[in-house]
């Protein structure tokens, strides 16, 4: 089956996934006083899905490849940017749990 609309694209709906948990955690205390951490992690999971998005658009295999490495490289930021966040000790709450657990997927 010829996949037309990158909406259609399991990984994208991953992404959007991932990006509606991030808005509803980052709304919520310890995270949503953090203006620039909430700014940054929206910024990365927001970036992610425009990638994938952005890339299928391109037409070609090669682009749309490219693409999902810049894609990849938004979400592994999100782990760069908790790890700054840990020493804060806002790493125990259960979203810092979560998305971390999303390293793993990210292959």
């Amino acid at each position: 089956m010829k996949v037309t609309r990158f909406e259609d694209l399991e990984i994208w709906q991953l992404a959007r996934e991932l990006c509606k948990y991030v808005f509803k955690g980052t709304s919520r205390e310890p995270f949503c006083s953090d203006f620039r951490f909430r700014d940054q992690m929206r910024a990365v999971a927001g970036s992610s899905m425009d990638n994938i998005a952005e890339g299928f658009d391109r037409g070609g295999n090669k682009e749309f490849i490219q693409f999902l490495y810049v894609s990849k490289s938004s979400l592994l930021r999100s782990t760069a940017i908790f790890e700054f966040v840990a020493p804060k000790n806002l790493s125990k709450s259960p979203f810092f749990t979560f998305s971390i657990g999303w390293k793993g997927t990210i292959t």
